[in-house]
């Protein structure tokens, strides 16, 4: 996988490679450090950072702060929270308040909840208010950051998101149809990582569905 063509295989390989602490496989992890991607690049080091191997971990600050892609520099930034290095807190202060040419509103949001995530991770409790799901979303993009911050919020076990996760499960729009799958499914998700198995019924209620992705979802749930 470290030598696939695809950029998003490489990249999560070097990334698992790191989490798992593979230190045997330190040796095939370094010529990703001069990988044409971004992506690669910034996963290559944290994989050898995990595993104990020393490497410049500096092109991490660059690649967060100067990137044009917001999602670039949000890879970084989940990266920079798994590191667990507090001195890399100003860092993510600074890069939640960059301005990124050409980038869209959604783009910077799901960006800032990132890194936010990323802050709470080193040890900046106050960030969990960064994170909160939108409370009503009017756009399928506002769906996307609504999402992103329901897994966040699980992630970081957030207790204090407890009635908000309730309510968005049982919330209906306009037209009095439940919020899509793809949202309920990760709020009981993030209500079992809080510790909570109170969403188990949306997993069986979609569990049969015809389409893959939310079977997957549901299994996981």
């Amino acid at each position: 996988a470290l030598r696939d063509e695809n950029v998003g295989v490489r990249t999560i390989a070097a990334t698992l490679i790191g989490k798992a602490s593979f230190k045997n496989l330190t040796a095939a992890v370094r010529p990703l450090l001069n990988d044409s991607s971004p992506y690669v690049q910034a996963s290559a080091i944290f994989a050898l950072a995990k595993c104990g191997v020393e490497v410049d971990q500096t092109p991490l600050g660059r690649i967060l702060m100067t990137d044009p892609s917001p999602r670039v520099r949000s890879h970084v930034a989940v990266l920079l929270g798994d590191l667990g290095d507090r001195s890399a807190l100003g860092l993510l202060n600074d890069a939640s308040r960059q301005a990124i040419p050409r980038a869209s509103a959604v783009e910077i949001r799901m960006m800032q909840i990132q890194i936010a995530e990323a802050m709470v991770k080193i040890g900046d409790e106050d960030q969990l208010g960064a994170t909160p799901p939108a409370p009503s979303p009017s756009r399928p993009e506002d769906l996307e950051i609504t999402a992103l911050a329901v897994q966040v919020l699980g992630q970081l076990r957030d207790r204090g998101s407890t009635d908000e996760l309730i309510y968005l499960s049982a919330r209906r729009d306009e037209a009095k149809q439940y919020w899509p799958a793809e949202i309920r499914l990760g709020v009981a998700g993030a209500l079992a990582r809080i510790g909570l198995n109170k969403g188990t019924f949306l997993a069986d209620d979609y569990a049969p569905s015809d389409m893959p992705v939310l079977r997957a979802q549901a299994a996981y749930v």
